[in-house]
């Protein structure tokens, strides 16, 4: 099937994707190198909000780069850090095979003496933290609220690593949030592609193999992409912005196929059907 009319690429794309009909008449257009196009369109259409979220981040979940510091602080250890703190007398609060945990007076510090991959150290001008992932914090006290509370101090920590750390974390996060993306595109694309090219054995469809359910797919996906990005620039929220591409998806899919029953005869059927209508109304 041959569109001597349409309008060269990517043109003809964004004219495709808005018209149900033409979603499923347009199935021969594109080439590969324009399908790989087009899917690169749609994975950086999604990965806008993602850079705009991660871009506007001023702090992160720190149990997810120190999980074992984390999990040992609790308003207990607080209170024992504060109360040598005050008193300014050096004392090892946890001092065991995986994490160690302590008030030094002497400022000079040095991390890699400690034998335990895990460690929190303060001294009177600095803290201290450590994880066997590598990651490492140190930040002065004086950007630390005095507070008795485990959790306040972990949101302060968070804050700091964020600054110390900012340019890795968003390099890290996007290229991991960038490749779940592109497998989420890649099983939505091939999966519903597989499923339409299925239609080749029934006689009442027009869908002829697999290359043409491709393009299907790749048309239906265009809108729904374009809709749940934006709603993603607003929302700021991966998970809300791929659940409102796939049911944007599965809408424009199904509306293709009351429009056209994936039949080319239908399809000119309704199509001579709607202009003649037109003209009736005309005169």
């Amino acid at each position: 099937m041959t569109h001597t009319n349409m309008s060269l690429f990517p043109i003809n794309y964004f004219q495709t994707m808005v018209s149900p009909t033409k979603i499923f008449k347009h199935r021969q257009y594109l080439s590969a190198f324009q399908s790989t196009v087009v899917m690169i369109f749609l994975h950086a259409l999604l990965m806008m909000p993602v850079s705009l979220q991660l871009a506007t981040l001023d702090q992160v979940d720190l149990s997810v780069y120190f999980p074992t510091i984390v999990a040992e602080i609790d308003n207990t250890i607080v209170r024992e850090l504060e109360e040598a703190y005050q008193s300014n007398q050096t004392h090892i609060i946890k001092n065991e095979s995986d994490f160690y945990l302590a008030f030094q007076t002497d400022d000079s510090v040095n991390t890699n003496g400690i034998e335990q991959a895990n460690y929190l150290v303060i001294t009177p001008t600095e803290l201290y933290l450590g994880e066997s992932s590598d990651w490492k914090l140190s930040v002065n006290n004086e950007e630390l609220v005095a507070t008795e509370d485990a959790q306040t101090i972990i949101n302060q920590l968070s804050f700091a690593f964020m600054e110390q750390n900012r340019l890795p974390i968003f390099v890290t996060s996007l290229l991991n949030i960038s490749l779940l993306v592109f497998l989420h595109l890649i099983m939505l694309i091939f999966g519903t592609s597989f499923i339409l090219s299925l239609m080749k054995h029934a006689t009442q469809y027009d869908i002829q193999g697999f290359k043409q359910a491709f393009q299907i797919v790749l048309n239906a996906l265009g809108l729904p992409t374009v809709i749940s990005s934006s709603l993603g620039l607003l929302s700021l929220d991966v998970t809300l912005m791929l659940t409102m591409q796939g049911l944007f998806f599965l809408l424009i899919l199904s509306l293709s196929y009351w429009k056209t029953h994936f039949n080319d005869r239908y399809t000119e059927k309704q199509l001579k059907r709607n202009k003649r209508t037109d003209e009736k109304e005309v005169f």
